[in-house]
């Protein structure tokens, strides 16, 4: 497996944690463009888990 592959997993998922936090706790909107940032790690990460 590719170093890259566990990164990007290690990084997305506190952002993702951390961004689901602020939304319930009303500081960030679920579709802000925050939240679209932070979980492209994860985005990316978990296809290529398969792959």
């Amino acid at each position: 497996m590719p170093r890259i592959k566990p990164v990007l997993g290690l990084v997305g998922t506190p952002l993702l944690v951390v961004s689901a936090t602020a939304t319930m706790l009303e500081i960030n909107k679920q579709t802000s463009a925050f939240s679209a940032i932070v979980t492209i790690p994860v985005a990316v990460w978990e296809p290529s888990l398969g792959v």
